[in-house]
């Protein structure tokens, strides 16, 4: 078994494109602050997220900074409404924010989805940090992603997920043989299946 060591900083993320990675460093230096990544299911979207936000506020506490609203979980306009009203609180950081995670956004409720737009709107001129994910772009209001700086997170390329493994292993003093690592490619049709397959050698 391979424990599986979550990115600490932008160098543990393996950047699916060369603009993801000029888009999330800008992000982290605080000169964008809205993203949406977008991408196939299991793509590593919402683990660069997390590693993301924590690098943009490294003192940043997750269980009472990071306010995560999963729209697959919680269609409702209240929902969302409470996850935008939560990001008023101060936070227990450096720079006293809360910061916003809204994954499977496509998943909301038409009069949700609608009322977003407002509600980034309220936000606009005070740096708020927000990310959202969706694997479906092509079914958000377009005025939406407007207000987002989009970002395309495939997959990764053989090359990049091999060098995901490989990093791994060496976190865990493991060596791969030639004949486990095809194995692990042959299953990792995303970045999910790829680390399955890693916790179960």
């Amino acid at each position: 078994m391979v424990t599986i060591y979550p990115p600490k900083g932008l160098g543990d993320l393996v950047f699916p494109t060369t603009r993801a990675k000029d888009c999330c460093e800008a992000f982290v230096k605080g000169n964008l602050d809205w993203l949406l990544l977008h991408g196939a299911p299991g793509s590593g979207k919402s683990s660069a997220a997390k590693t993301l936000m924590k690098c943009r506020i490294p003192d940043l506490i997750e269980n009472f900074d990071v306010i995560h609203h999963n729209a697959s979980r919680d269609r409702s306009i209240e929902g969302l409404k409470n996850a935008f009203e939560s990001l008023k609180n101060c936070g227990w950081n450096s720079l006293d924010q809360k910061v916003l995670i809204l994954e499977e956004v496509d998943q909301l409720a038409s009069v949700a989805a609608d009322t977003l737009k407002g509600l980034l709107d309220d936000c606009e001129g005070i740096k708020v940090p927000i990310i959202m994910t969706t694997n479906h772009v092509n079914k958000l209001d377009p005025a939406t992603c407007d207000r987002m700086v989009i970002i395309d997170w495939p997959n990764l390329t053989t090359e990049k997920m091999t060098q995901w493994i490989e990093n791994q292993c060496v976190k865990n003093s493991r060596v791969l043989t030639k004949a486990e690592l095809n194995q692990i490619l042959g299953e990792a049709t995303s970045f999910r299946k790829a680390k399955q397959a890693l916790e179960r050698l």
